[in-house]
């Protein structure tokens, strides 16, 4: 099919066109997909997804895949958005699929998002409870001057950094 569009020009009566070719016409979908997909308040386990509803559907269908892994053809139901994600697995990458319900017409496509839930935090393998001073992993240091040896500790101050001398510095990591 070929449509040809012109505007007249009215005084010299010269005519201006353009050409449209191989287009669809389609109908508007009776089910419209949900847009926006976000996801917040990303933990270890847990996280949010939210969507615009782009009609006045209030129920949606959802599912939450290892990235990658291929989403089934339905999902769990729900009329929650936001809808809190539970049971994720830490440091993983998840597609979360969101589609509407719009009962007698059927549902809409699939929208989706990504996103990584947080590492686990790292917890050092050892522990020490000051029983002994200084204990375990901890030294005392050793100063001298030209009239005598100062056996002490250093300082721990506010800013996390001890402090041994003007000069030196070390970062409690």
């Amino acid at each position: 099919m070929y449509i040809l569009l012109y505007i007249r020009r009215i005084r010299r009566l010269l005519y201006y066109g353009f050409g449209v070719d191989d287009f669809t016409v389609m109908e508007n979908p009776s089910c419209i997909d949900p847009t926006d997909l976000t996801v917040a308040d990303i933990t270890t386990t847990t996280a949010s997804v939210s969507w615009t509803a782009n009609s006045s559907e209030t129920a949606w269908e959802y599912q939450v895949v290892e990235s990658g892994a291929a989403p089934a053809e339905t999902g769990e139901a729900t009329s929650d958005n936001p809808l809190a994600l539970t049971e994720l697995t830490a440091n993983t990458t998840y597609d979360v699929y969101v589609r509407a319900n719009c009962g007698t017409d059927g549902t809409s496509e699939w929208g989706m998002v990504s996103f990584t839930t947080l590492p686990d935090p790292i917890v050092p393998n050892y522990t020490n409870d000051f029983a002994t001073f200084p204990g375990d992993l901890w030294i005392t240091s050793r100063r001298s001057n030209s009239r005598r040896t100062i056996w002490d500790t250093s300082v721990w101050v506010a800013d996390g950094i001890l402090h041994m001398e003007t000069r030196l510095a070390a970062e409690y990591i």
